[in-house]
């Protein structure tokens, strides 16, 4: 997957009265794949640094000419460095650095693209203008900016250079394209990436430099809760509820140097998200993840492991023991498990007899719990080099092992207790810094001794003289706990600070830092504006993760000793806890019992909130690309519901921040939320989410022709008449893409409303729910859900059924509260096989299978003799049939089709091939949904991994006669929208986004929306026509070879 960042340089003198051919551009599109097989590529960009500003002179010393200090220069590396800011306007080009950069291109001021590829890029500045004074245009002080890469290991540095003669730019090409070429291979990653690990771990004697944790999910109705730490040796998540993959790849929060999951308890909260999160992190090439938590959640991926197929990675289960705590070189947890007093009594009540469970019903527990030994992924091809890793592969991962059965017996069969785990996670403190000075006053000899003394180990010179390290090296630095307040940086009016003063406040401000090593940073120049910074002092950290799923964990939680100590009370200030995190549900967490425990706690500690009472789902991407959907046409994109993250306002430009949440010591969570622990101790709300739409829309009326041409549609649009007149079904795409969630296209799903207050669920990917409530908002996903009569699920890959548990768990909460009143069951309607997933979830985590009433797919085939016709699903579901049929995909997929009782036909393939057999059960149909998931030039790969191309699709609906076809579950290639063939769309064939809602009565709405479609998204539709050019002149050599 490809995405792009344009900067701008814009290189000029100073004083306006030099003539303007003394200026030129420079604007650079970073452009960076999603291709983990591609090797890391160290860049180092070095730039000479000139002088600035006058206004800036008495920060500079009179060495020479107006030179800038080197404390000056220090201070700003440390900013660019540390920060990696977005909107500085600095009048210098300053030296800096960036690693892990991907694929740079150079663009000039004519727009020519030379290519210029293998540079790795992933840096954050949007805009950065720098000017020259007119003397450094001659040759002596001739500015360049240089790029020093090697592509490959061991290669030769090339270096590319960017002069400026009479405000000309040149242009040097890499002739490296080794890795540009390389085949995906995810053993080498995996390999690979063990290897840097071991290289790590193995320099990492010393408690990591760098450590922050961050908000990931908030918990809000319909987002996962979970806080991800990083340190700069390793990363811990904790928790993992559905949609976290998602919201990590939008928000770059990079998954490769995962090891360590921790789950607070085994509901689907959090643990939804494991198993997708587990595909994507075996992609790029991690190793193992260790998960930490209740006893016997690692049997999720025994239960999971026909349709999530983990070649690569393994997974290990810590023994979670509470007097053993997990330690490493940068943090020490301690577990400390909580119980259920529903449970403990339901335990004290069993007699022995009644808990000891019969061997023999034991043993068809366990065999109906594996009986399902089908490999969904089989089908691929694996190359020849692979088939003995293939077969070494399948003995280990794809047959049941002997001691699985006996994993379950232990873990599963015989546990009855409901067990949430918190954590009390400690800091380990940083060596302090060996002082020479010292060590030379002690008379300390260069050598190893002072290795020794900075270990930490005292030593007894030649002379008998015992010399401490405590003598020679300054304190340790133990992590913070914060104490200290708010700083509000904007202005009290609010009022948008011109230029000169956001340049006097930015440079001062960090030359101030540097010289009184103070530990404030800002993310960027908006924060002058919006963002309060915490200063936090340097005090012992310790953090706690608390989870009680319900009130019958408070007792519990009372009871526990360990918190005490932390409480108030506190003896030694260094005891003093620095967090509370809660994924303590809303209700449980305003019992008097539960709030009277968390004012125990000292005023210095905080408490942050993950859970249901936060509104911010975590995505803009979503809303961007709706934006521009919406503007042609209200209906069929509608805006979302979702308003959880903050608009923009539209005069000021500055988002309104309740001052009560500022001050608060109670923090209610928010997607990229950070608290900064080392180097530079600091809370820091500069990238929490808000919403331009003033720039969503500017960016695509900055498209050359686009005003005219929406003009042009719209007017099509008016003048076309539809071609249907009913309104029902009514249908709502939730996910549009395949394979994995990307942040515009979730997996498969969607909604048809066959009437009213009747809908039926198409497939459930993981994250369906979240969508529902972006679409719909609560209230109307509560509504959904209580419409809600059937789902169906196409077959068994993850990304089209892995959602449907958690549509069920909301589903029984509701009932439970009473909300949720049925009168009749929720059909499931799926391949029979999804029974042994369902059945371990409900005897190992949640009682679920009283949710719904199972239809086998193949009970419903139209060509069998004993097809099933129940008449309750169809009354309900407003149909007068429902058929089925078997598809070229894995097995046990299927196409379906719905007759509606007004006549109108819907037939959906799932995932196939083209198919004869689907071309029968959808014949004549008014609608064909097909899956499109790559593009023509791509057929060959499409039909490895049973796929259909655009033309496939299209030509399917021209074989069963359908009246208009809609394309979805595009490769995420083609996140934004997928490359047609011939560059046109028939007049009966749409594309389906995310959160596009059609019926009958629009649907020839959607062909006249394409010429505007390709403007939105002009950029990546520019890329898609150049690689589907190339892939042709690739093939017409291949032809012209044999």
């Amino acid at each position: 997957m490809r995405m792009k960042e344009q900067f701008e340089w814009h290189f000029g003198p100073l004083n306006s009265k030099i003539h303007a051919s003394c200026h030129f551009d420079l604007k650079l599109d970073f452009e960076y794949i999603e291709d983990h097989h591609l090797k890391v590529t160290k860049i180092l960009i070095l730039t000479k640094i000139f002088e600035f500003m006058l206004e800036l002179k008495h920060f500079t010393s009179r060495r020479g000419n107006n030179t800038i200090s080197p404390e000056v220069t220090d201070a700003l590396r440390i900013a660019f460095n540390m920060n990696r800011l977005h909107r500085i306007h600095l009048i210098l080009l300053v030296l800096f650095y960036e690693k892990n950069l991907e694929n740079l291109r150079i663009y000039n001021v004519s727009n020519k693209v030379p290519e210029i590829d293998l540079i790795k890029v992933h840096t954050w500045m949007i805009f950065v203008q720098m000017f020259f004074e007119q003397r450094w245009f001659d040759e002596k002080f001739k500015p360049q900016f240089c790029v020093w890469c090697n592509g490959i290991e061991d290669a030769n540095f090339t270096s590319y250079r960017i002069l400026n003669t009479n405000c000309q730019l040149f242009y040097f090409r890499n002739p490296n394209t080794i890795l540009k070429q390389m085949a995906k291979n995810v053993s080498l990653s995996t390999a690979t990436n063990k290897q840097n690990r071991i290289k790590i771990k193995g320099k990492s004697k010393f408690p990591p430099g760098i450590v922050k944790f961050q908000v990931l999910g908030s918990g809000a109705n319909g987002a996962p809760r979970c806080l991800y730490l990083f340190t700069d040796h390793s990363r811990y998540l904790f928790n993992c509820g559905e949609g976290t993959q998602r919201l990590a790849h939008e928000h770059k929060m990079k998954l490769s140097k995962l090891e360590h999951v921790f789950i607070t308890h085994s509901n689907w909260l959090n643990i939804g998200g494991l198993p997708g999160l587990a595909l994507t992190v075996q992609d790029v090439g991690v190793p193992n993840i260790e998960l930490h938590g209740p006893q016997g959640i690692e049997e999720l991926f025994v239960a999971t492991k026909r349709f999530v197929v983990l070649r690569d990675l393994k997974i290990t289960a810590s023994k979670s023991d509470p007097f053993k705590p997990y330690e490493d070189n940068a943090i020490v947890v301690h577990y400390v498990p909580l119980i259920s007093n529903k449970r403990c009594n339901e335990i004290r009540s069993m007699s022995e007899n009644s808990i000891e469970m019969n061997n023999s019903q034991a043993q068809q527990n366990i065999d109906d719990s594996l009986e399902d030994d089908t490999n969904y992924y089989d089908y691929e091809n694996i190359q020849e080099s692979d088939k003995k890793e293939k077969n070494k592969r399948k003995r280990s991962n794809s047959e049941p092992r002997t001691d699985d059965k006996k994993f379950i017996t232990d873990n599963t069969l015989n546990r009855i207790s409901n067990i949430a785990m918190s954590y009390v996670c400690r800091l380990k403190p940083k060596p302090g810094f060996l002082d020479l000075d010292k060590c030379v006053k002690h008379n300390v000899p260069p050598g190893p001794l002072l290795g020794l003394l900075k270990s930490g180990k005292d030593i007894t010179l030649s002379d008998g003289t015992l010399v401490k390290s405590s003598d020679v090296t300054s304190p340790d630095d133990p992590g913070p706990v914060f104490i200290g307040k708010w700083y509000h940086l904007y202005h009290a009016n609010k009022r948008i600070l011109n230029r000169r003063t956001k340049l006097l406040l930015a440079v001062g401000f960090y030359i101030f830092c540097y010289f009184w090593k103070t530990c404030f940073f800002m993310k960027d120049m908006a924060s002058l504006l919006r963002t309060p910074i915490i200063l936090i002092e340097k005090v012992q950290f310790f953090l706690y993760i608390v989870e009680c799923p319900s009130e019958d964990y408070i007792d519990s939680l009372l009871n526990e000793s360990i918190f005490s100590k932390h409480q108030h009370g506190v003896v030694n200030e260094d005891d003093i806890a620095f967090m509370v995190v809660h994924f303590t549900p809303q209700d449980v967490r305003n019992d008097p019992r539960y709030q009277s425990w968390m004012n125990l706690f000292p005023p210095e500690t905080y408490h942050l909130l993950l859970n249901n009472e936060n509104k911010c789902l975590g995505s803009t991407a979503i809303h961007r690309i709706q934006y521009k959907l919406n503007m042609l046409d209200e209906n069929i994109y509608p805006l979302l519901k979702d308003n959880g993250i903050p608009i923009i306002n539209q005069q000021e430009k500055v988002i309104n921040i309740n001052s009560s949440s500022i001050n608060s010591l109670t923090i209610n969570g928010q997607t990229n939320l950070s608290f900064n622990l080392r180097p530079n101790k600091y809370i820091d709300r500069s990238s929490t989410l808000s919403l331009d739409i003033d720039e969503f829309i500017e960016e695509t009326f900055k498209v050359d022709g686009f005003k005219e041409k929406l003009a042009q549609v719209k007017q099509e649009i008016l003048n076309a008449s539809p071609t249907d007149t009913n309104i029902y079904p009514k249908i709502t795409f939730l996910g549009t893409g395949s394979c994995i969630p990307s942040k515009t296209r979730n997996t498969s799903g969607i909604l048809m409303y066959t009437g009213e207050n009747e809908c039926v669920l198409l497939d459930s990917g993981e994250g369906t729910y979240g969508q529902l409530i972006r679409h719909f908002g609560v209230t109307g996903a509560e509504t959904v859900l209580s419409d809600l009569k059937a789902i169906y699920v196409s077959h068994l890959h993850a990304d089209h059924h892995i959602g449907l548990i958690g549509i069920l768990s909301v589903r029984q909460k509701m009932k439970a509260s009473g909300q949720l009143k049925l009168d009749h069951p929720l059909y499931l309607l799926a391949p029979v096989q999804i029974m042994t997933w369902l059945n371990f979830y409900h005897r190992r985590f949640t009682e679920l299978n009283e949710e719904f009433q199972i239809v086998s797919n193949l009970d419903l085939d139209f060509e069998s003799s004993t097809k099933l016709r129940i008449k309750n699903l169809l009354k309900q579901t407003n149909m007068s049939d429902i058929e089925t049929t078997l598809v070229r995909h894995c097995p046990n997929a299927f196409g379906v089709s719905f007759t509606h009782k007004n006549g109108w036909k819907v037939t959906y393939s799932g995932d196939t091939m083209p198919c004869d057999s689907l071309v029968k059960l959808g014949k004549n149909s008014n609608l064909l949904i097909h899956e499109a998931t790559m593009e023509d030039q791509l057929a060959f790969e499409a039909r490895r991994k049973m796929h259909s191309t655009m033309s496939q699709a299209i030509n399917i609906g021209k074989k069963m006669n359908a009246k208009f076809t809609i394309l979805t579950h595009f490769s995420q290639r083609y996140a934004k929208i997928p490359y047609m063939p011939n560059n046109d769309l028939p007049s009966n064939v749409g594309i389906a986004f995310d959160n596009m809602e059609i019926a009958p009565n629009v649907l020839h709405k959607l062909p006249l929306m394409y010429p505007a479609l390709k403007m939105i998204f002009a950029e990546h539709f520019e890329e898609m026509e150049a690689k589907c050019f190339k892939l042709k002149l690739k093939e017409e050599k291949a032809k012209a070879q044999k």
